[in-house]
């Protein structure tokens, strides 16, 4: 899932980013069909993983800890979704703005964080120090914008989410795992 939300992530910022140098976000993403893909197949994937984790809640020796750690990390990844999803209706309806370049900052260590939390739900071993300090990147956004153009508020309030999602997803996938090797 984790996968397909970085590719649905990846996808937007990239039409986001060559629409409005551009000077089209609103057309070029309305007609984006690699978009609607990757969106769609984010949904899949969250189905089915929603459907695995009903099937884990029926098997024998699963605990009550294990089902709340699993709830929990499928609660974060959809404040992550819904926070890209506000992303793309935003940029949707609002007037194209220049992305700074804080934001393929911000958008470059988003994808390393999805990248880094399914490997380690696969079985790498990733180090915390590994991961990018979104909630840095985030400041520097705030930091970088005009907070009166409409755009750019959008992306702000946006990547807020985003980090907080992700940061809080870190979190718990490690404590997943931490779990999962016995302490």
């Amino acid at each position: 899932m984790l996968d397909a939300y970085r590719e649905y992530f990846h996808a937007l910022t990239q039409e986001y980013v060559n629409s409005a140098s551009a000077g089209g976000v609103l057309a070029k993403l309305n007609e984006s069909r690699v978009l609607d893909e990757k969106r769609l197949a984010a949904r899949r994937a969250r189905s089915n993983l929603e459907a695995s984790i009903d099937r884990v809640s029926a098997e024998p020796g699963t605990t009550a800890e294990q089902m709340n750690q699993l709830n929990a990390i499928l609660v974060s990844s959809h404040r992550f979704m819904n926070a890209v999803m506000a992303l793309e209706a935003g940029w949707r309806h609002t007037p194209p703005s220049r992305p700074m370049a804080e934001f393929g900052v911000f958008a470059e260590d988003v994808e390393k964080t999805l990248e880094l939390l399914a490997k380690m739900l696969g079985g790498e071993k990733v180090r915390t120090k590994d991961f990018p300090a979104l909630r840095e990147d985030h400041q520097r956004l705030l930091q970088a914008g005009d907070s009166r153009t409409e755009q750019y508020v959008l992306v702000n309030v946006e990547a807020d989410r985003i980090t907080n999602s992700l940061n809080t997803l870190r979190e718990q996938v490690t404590e997943w795992v931490r779990a999962q090797k016995g302490g």
